[in-house]
């Protein structure tokens, strides 16, 4: 089951950068239409073989960011009172 929705996902991803890259072709913009080739292609190199892994790396990734935000919401927070009950 997760292998194929990762695999799925996968190919989204790529079809994403397909559009982005066409999206830039239409404008000129060379560089930007290099930077989606080369990206796809490495994602390809990499994960193409095993999409599991990239999306094991997103989904630890998006938790660690998870974490960040509370913390910084917590500080945020603390902050505040601070400011409020120090007046």
């Amino acid at each position: 089951r997760h292998d194929s929705l990762a695999t799925i996902r996968f190919h989204d991803l790529l079809a994403q950068l397909d559009d982005q890259h066409s999206r830039f072709a239409l404008e000129s913009n060379f560089l930007q239409q290099h930077n989606f080739r080369k990206i796809k292609r490495n994602l390809q190199d990499r994960f193409q073989e095993d999409p599991v892994t990239m999306a094991m790396i997103i989904s630890r990734n998006l938790k660690e960011e998870q974490k960040i935000l509370v913390c910084a919401k917590e500080a945020e927070v603390k902050t505040c009172e601070f400011i409020v009950f120090s007046t």
